[in-house]
């Protein structure tokens, strides 16, 4: 996965996903005045956009592979999933947008995920892609295959690895791998669906394995 470093967040809260406004961040987000749109009949709220952006089936995935990367990482303290909206809405193309950023937050910086442009007038939602190109949501997912950022973002190291069962074990060789479940040895299989969270721990989305 390629980040993109920002300058570091202002404090916040202990949560899990919030809104970063210029003056206030909490659990149930709340705009600053000066980030509302002047137009009365402007539909969208900065509030409302990160709403919209929560509720991506992208964002909830990437939410919860952040937080359990940081509760094997940091033990759950240094590492947040963050949604932040810039304060005032950004124009494309001649229409109006909210841009909301979402950040993987650490102590001391902040890495760059991806960025979304939610309308103030429609349903539409944008996002750029490595070369800075808008794309409707259709095209980002199809061209970008944004689920893959949590399922292998370094390579997969070597070796034996134990799960919850003491008779459960992972085995990986370069680029592929099989599992022997209670002495049922599955089949090789490439490429493999996983996550290498460190260098001793791999994460398949439903329990963690454990390097011998």
């Amino acid at each position: 996965m390629t980040f993109r470093t920002l300058l570091p967040l202002a404090s916040c809260l202990n949560i899990g996903m919030i809104i970063m406004a210029p003056t206030v961040a909490l659990a149930n987000p709340v705009v600053s005045a000066d980030a509302q749109p002047s137009n009365i009949f402007q539909l969208t709220t900065a509030q409302q956009a990160v709403q919209k952006i929560q509720a991506l089936p992208e964002i909830q995935a990437w939410q919860q592979y952040i937080t359990e990367k940081s509760l094997v990482l940091e033990n759950g303290k240094n590492i947040r999933p963050v949604l932040r909206v810039e304060p005032r809405p950004v124009e494309v193309a001649g229409k109006s947008y909210w841009l909301v950023h979402f950040l993987e937050s650490h102590a001391i910086h902040d890495h760059h995920w991806q960025s979304f442009w939610v309308s103030l007038h429609d349903e539409g939602i944008l996002a750029d892609d490595t070369s800075g190109k808008y794309l409707d949501l259709d095209t980002w997912r199809k061209q970008t295959n944004p689920m893959r950022r949590i399922r292998q973002t370094v390579k997969l190291k070597d070796g034996t690895y134990i799960g919850r069962g003491l008779d459960d074990y992972l085995e990986v060789d370069g680029d592929r791998c099989r599992l022997n479940l209670s002495g049922a040895v599955h089949p090789w299989r490439s490429p493999c669906d996983l996550i290498q969270i460190d260098a001793d721990r791999i994460y398949d989305g439903y329990q963690y394995w454990h390097r011998l």
